[in-house]
């Protein structure tokens, strides 16, 4: 008899442990992918918003959210400094443009007047199947599922080096507009079909950031368009920043790259869609080409043909102060530049084509 009550307590408590489990596992939503640099997709907002449109059926690709948000077409670097920060320094809100254009049955970046109101919205979302889009410290990542026990979120972070996520404390979030507790909230109804590029709305938005004139107040630390390429060439050939050549080269490295994505997302979106008009096909070849002038930086500042980390951030940190080094990088910028405005005269035909 008292082995029947032994095998019987251990049945109830083996029940209890896992009731106990099933209450204090993480709420998920499942399938949320990889957001992370090794994925090419290098422009952090528009990444985190494909990610968590792909989990709710929207069937809009990474370029073509990039192209109707006009992230592919942006260039900003800081007036002779080494830094790049063309996502705060955004004209507009390309994150709620994209989501606009793929047909979202609403969009909205709400900054809430405490961090228990933004858990409560964290939770809410993904109690309904929607996974969120964050930022904090200039990186955007999506917060994929919450623990209810431990008020912890589940992230798909943008320097995660697999498809898991990971499980942080919540933290509050200070958002591109600067906001205290700032959150993307986004629905999607998998029954919509989204609607076509908006090939014209698309083409003025990229001449608008190629002509962003230098004394409108978004751009009173900025170089936007065409100009950023000679601020840049010029701050290679200034020198080092106080902030020392890790920084500087890293900048350097992070802006070819974010800006060749870019270029490469626009050439694809394009060349998909060049029976709209020939200039579609002559703008893409010469997107594609400044887009492999970017990458190729990468070389004289490791050179080598080929680094990986973290052995090319310490190759650039020691070849950066060399004068003959940044000058080789400023000669490829310059030849990007000339890339840029041959691909943006291409856009100007192709907008008179479409009755822009």
């Amino acid at each position: 008899m008292a082995c029947r009550w032994v095998v019987r307590g251990a049945a109830h408590l083996l029940a209890l442990i896992v009731a106990l489990a099933a209450v204090a596992a993480p709420v998920v939503v499942p399938d949320v992918p990889s957001i992370g640099w090794a994925s090419g997709k290098r422009s952090h907002d528009v990444a985190a918003l494909q990610a968590v449109l792909s989990t709710m059926g929207c069937p809009l690709s990474y370029e073509e959210l990039m192209v109707a948000s006009g992230a592919a077409f942006r260039t900003a670097w800081w007036n002779t400094v080494y830094s790049y920060q063309a996502r705060v320094a955004a004209p507009e809100d390309y994150v709620l443009l994209a989501a606009e254009a793929a047909g979202c049955t609403s969009a909205e970046r709400r900054s809430f007047p405490t961090p228990d109101e933004a858990w409560t919205a964290v939770c809410e979302s993904i109690d309904q199947g929607r996974p969120v889009v964050a930022s904090q410290d200039s990186a955007a990542f999506v917060i994929c599922g919450y623990d209810p026990a431990g008020r912890q979120m589940c992230v798909q972070a943008y320097d995660a080096q697999g498809p898991e996520y990971q499980l942080l404390p919540f933290k509050t979030y200070s958002g591109p507009t600067g906001q205290p507790n700032e959150l993307v909230l986004v629905e999607y109804d998998r029954n919509t079909v989204p609607p076509e590029l908006d090939w014209p709305a698309v083409l003025r938005r990229a001449l608008e950031y190629a002509d962003w004139p230098a004394d409108q107040e978004v751009s009173e630390h900025f170089a936007f368009g065409s100009g950023a390429y000679d601020v840049w060439a010029a701050t290679l050939r200034k020198g080092l920043s106080p902030q020392g050549a890790a920084n500087d080269a890293s900048v350097t490295d992070t802006m070819a790259l974010v800006i060749a994505d870019a270029r490469t997302c626009a050439a694809i979106a394009l060349t998909n869609d060049a029976t709209l008009d020939a200039a579609f096909a002559e703008a893409a070849q010469h997107y594609m080409a400044e887009a492999a002038l970017l990458r190729a930086i990468e070389q004289p500042l490791t050179g080598m043909p080929q680094v990986t980390w973290p052995a090319a951030g310490e190759r650039m940190t020691a070849r950066f102060p060399d004068p003959n080094v940044r000058e080789q990088v400023a000669q490829l910028v310059e030849q990007a530049k000339a890339e840029e405005v041959a691909a943006i005269e291409a856009l100007r035909k192709a907008l008179a084509d479409l009755g822009g």
